[in-house]
C-alpha cells in the first residue's frame, strides 16, 4: 500500500509539473530565450506594428552557424511582438531579424552568418528590379549562461530601405486609368544584395519602378524601395522614352538631394520624391509641392 501511495504521489507530482510547464510555455516561462521587438521610426515611441507586418529571424551560435530560423507573420506578431523559444545549450548567440521580406526579396545562404544575404528576386532571375520590399533590419547578441535559466532582451529594428517616388507629367497628354506610361525612370547603380550586417553586397543594378496612371492628377507615379545609400551616393536617376529607348534626362541623386535640402543621416523613414516634367525635348526635374487638400499619388 505504501509503495502504491508513493507511486501515485510521484505520478501526481510529474503530472502537475508537466501542466505547469505547458502553462509556462504558453506564456514563455519554460522558454529560456525571449526576444521582444521594437521600432521607433523617427520618434520616441514604439511603432513597430505600423511599419512591420512579418519578421524572419535567424539565430547563430558563437561560430556563426545557424541554430534556428523561423518566420513570424502578422497574426504571430499581434499575439506577441517578438519570439520565445528554448535554445538547446548555453552560450553566446547572435540574432538577426529582417522585417517585411516578401514578394521582392528573399534570404539566401543563411547557413552561416558571414555568408547570409538578402537579395532581390528579380535580379536573381536575371531581370531588372522594380523595387525592393520595405525592409527593416535588427540584430542583437546575448549570452545564455544556463540552459535551464532564462534570458530576455529587446531587439530594435532600423529601416533598411529608402523610398523613392518619381512622378511624370507631360504636356499635351491626358492620362487615362490603366494605361502604360510612355516614359521609363531608372535609378542606380545600387547593390543587388545586403549582408546580414546590413552592408552592401553582390553586384550593382539599376532599379526601374513601375509607373502607374493617376488620371485625377493627370500624371504617372511610382514607388520604389531602394537599398540604403548615403548623401554622397554616385547614383543617378535617368528618364527614357519607351518607344525610342532614347535617354531624355539624367540627374545626380547627390546633387538633387543637396539642392532640395534632403538629408539622410540619422533618419529612419526617408522618402525622396521627384517630379519629372516633359514638354517635347525639354525635361525639368524638381521636388514636387503638393496642395494640402490634393490627392497624393501612392
Amino acid at each position: 500500500m505504501k509503495r502504491i501511495l508513493q507511486f501515485l504521489l510521484s505520478f501526481l507530482s510529474l503530472a502537475l509539473g508537466c501542466v505547469s510547464c505547458l502553462t509556462e510555455v504558453e506564456v514563455g516561462g519554460c522558454n529560456n530565450a525571449v526576444v521582444r521587438f521594437e521600432y521607433m521610426a523617427d520618434g520616441a515611441e514604439d511603432c513597430f506594428a505600423e511599419y512591420i507586418s512579418a519578421v524572419d529571424y535567424y539565430i547563430y551560435d558563437e561560430q556563426g552557424s545557424l541554430v534556428i530560423a523561423s518566420r513570424l507573420d502578422k497574426k504571430n506578431l499581434e499575439h506577441f511582438q517578438g519570439f520565445k523559444l528554448r535554445l538547446p545549450r548555453a552560450g553566446t548567440y547572435q540574432v538577426v531579424c529582417w522585417g517585411n521580406i516578401g514578394r521582392q526579396n528573399m534570404a539566401s545562404a543563411t547557413e552561416t552568418l558571414a555568408g547570409a544575404r538578402v537579395c532581390n528576386r528579380e535580379v536573381a532571375s536575371g531581370s531588372l528590379p522594380g523595387s525592393n520590399d520595405p525592409l527593416y533590419l535588427g540584430s542583437t547578441a546575448f549570452t545564455l549562461a544556463d540552459v535551464d535559466g532564462r534570458k530576455e532582451t529587446v531587439l530594435r529594428f532600423h529601416a533598411a530601405h529608402i523610398t523613392f517616388k518619381p512622378y511624370i507629367v507631360f504636356a499635351g497628354q491626358t492620362v487615362v486609368q490603366d494605361t502604360d506610361c510612355p516614359y521609363e525612370v531608372k535609378a542606380g547603380m545600387f547593390p543587388a544584395e545586403m549582408s546580414f550586417e546590413g552592408e552592401a553586397a553582390g553586384e550593382e543594378t539599376l532599379f526601374m519602378p513601375s509607373m502607374d496612371a493617376f488620371p485625377e492628377r493627370n500624371m504617372y507615379g511610382g514607388v520604389c524601395e531602394l537599398p540604403l545609400f548615403g548623401e554622397d551616393t554616385p547614383a543617378v536617376v535617368m528618364v527614357f522614352d519607351c518607344k525610342s529607348g532614347k535617354k531624355l534626362a539624367e540627374v545626380s541623386l547627390q546633387k538633387y538631394m543637396a539642392e532640395h535640402g534632403i538629408h539622410l543621416a540619422g533618419k529612419e523613414e526617408i522618402v525622396i520624391e521627384m517630379l519629372i516634367s516633359i514638354s517635347g525635348t525639354n525635361v525639368t526635374i524638381k521636388l514636387p509641392v503638393w496642395e494640402e487638400d490634393s490627392i497624393f499619388p501612392a
